[in-house]
């Protein structure tokens, strides 16, 4: 029986290989590459602020004697003079609210910003969310091994949607050159060291769509590029946990806007695998010959030793 047959000849192998064929047998004969652009875009991940900051006011006011129910009762009364059940701070306010102490009738003036920032209004708010990419169905399932290298340009978060009522705050961007899928938020990535922090995102201005650049730290590429050459790996945007946020100015003087919204992003970067052609035609499959197999049904008469022919 003859060994597996790797190839019968080149055009069989290219006909095998799921790429185009001339450009395969152009690398081999050249001794080049060959390469591969790909358009990268995670799966997007949506930014939460208002389920958090509604959750907030409706269990701060379960106790209404609670002083920051007092506050939010205050800021309810500016718009229409009314209370909420729940009270509800309304979508623009004034920068500065006067409240009664519940305790003993003393008053106080309350800078709104100040007591958003120091109260954890947004603290629940996630702070971090964590991407897992798989480019290996855009390369066509074929082996990392096959990859000689990779290039990028133009990496960006891309605000898909944005009707967040804040400037952002510069995200911090991380990645890990496999997946984490299972191991825990992306929080718990950070602080456990998973990921590794390779480059910031700059803020978005209030309700503002489009892309925003990524500015890669010193060695950031580099780490990038080889999380790109795993194929799968996971990405991680973070705002950093000692930032604050600020609130935007509302339409009338002295007013501030009650940060709300939802925002949808994914990463994007245009990509060049070069993949070495020769892996490529070792990755194939051997392909055993058929063979020629008697019919069951016919049946064979022994052969006359003499050599001589019967004759019935």
């Amino acid at each position: 029986m003859k060994a597996p047959v790797r190839s019968l000849s080149l055009a069989m192998v290219v006909s095998l290989l799921p790429t185009a064929g001339c450009e395969l047998l152009q690398a081999l004969q050249g001794g080049s590459g060959l390469e591969i652009p790909v358009l990268l875009e995670s799966p997007a991940i949506d930014i939460d602020v208002s389920t958090p900051v509604l959750q907030y006011e409706e269990e701060t006011c379960q106790d209404e004697n609670n002083f920051d129910c007092v506050i939010i009762q205050a800021l309810d009364l500016t718009d229409d003079n009314e209370i909420s059940d729940p009270p509800r701070i309304p979508d623009e306010f004034p920068a500065q609210v006067r409240v009664t102490s519940p305790i003993d009738d003393s008053e106080e003036i309350i800078d709104v910003e100040e007591w958003v920032k120091s109260d954890g209004m947004v603290e629940d708010v996630e702070l971090a969310h964590a991407i897992d990419v798989d480019l290996q169905e855009a390369l066509e399932d074929r082996p990392p091994e096959a990859v000689d290298s990779v290039s990028f340009r133009n990496l960006r978060l891309n605000w898909q949607e944005n009707t967040l009522t804040f400037d952002t705050l510069p995200f911090d961007f991380y990645v890990a050159t496999e997946t984490l899928t299972d191991a825990g938020t992306a929080s718990e990535m950070i602080e456990q060291g998973l990921v590794t922090k390779v480059g910031r995102v700059p803020s978005q201005g209030a309700e503002a769509t489009g892309e925003a650049e990524i500015e890669f730290e010193a060695g950031g590429e580099e780490l990038f590029a080889e999380a790109l050459r795993s194929l799968k790996f996971t990405l991680v945007v973070a705002i950093p946990t000692d930032a604050e946020i600020s609130l935007n100015d509302g339409s009338a003087p002295g007013t501030k806007r009650k940060p709300l919204g939802l925002a949808k992003v994914s990463i994007k970067g245009d990509l060049i695998y070069t993949l070495n052609p020769q892996d490529l035609l070792n990755a194939v499959e051997p392909v055993e010959p058929e063979q020629d197999e008697p019919d069951a049904t016919e049946e064979t008469e022994p052969a006359d030793p003499s050599g001589a022919e019967t004759v019935e």
